[in-house]
């Protein structure tokens, strides 16, 4: 599977979640929170939360995010809501394998 640019990204969710009433995503891997971000700022009506597993990208992505209404987590464990769309750049350590689990 190739990488998408992150501004691909941004506008393939926009699409996606275009006729979803009040979105949640997670954006994992979040780093500085970009990605999210601007999903946040494109799509007002979605509750987006930041996942990273570095506590330092998380601070980063933390500052970024308040500005955005992005929440930032730690773990996937931590999150309450149903969501309709996660979301991952370039992360080489999470293969597809591993994401078949959130697609059932």
């Amino acid at each position: 599977m190739d990488l998408l640019e992150a501004e691909t990204l941004v506008e393939l969710a926009l699409e996606f979640i275009s006729h979803v009433p009040d979105p949640v995503l997670v954006d994992v891997g979040t780093g500085s929170g970009c990605t999210g971000g601007a999903l946040a700022v494109h799509a007002p009506s979605a509750r987006v939360y930041a996942l990273d597993l570095s506590s330092h990208a998380l601070r980063v992505a933390q500052a970024n995010a308040l500005r955005c209404r992005v929440r930032t987590v730690g773990a996937i464990e931590t999150l309450k809501d149903v969501f309709q769309l996660l979301l991952r750049d370039s992360i080489p350590f999470v293969s597809n394998l591993n994401l078949q689990a959130f697609t059932s």
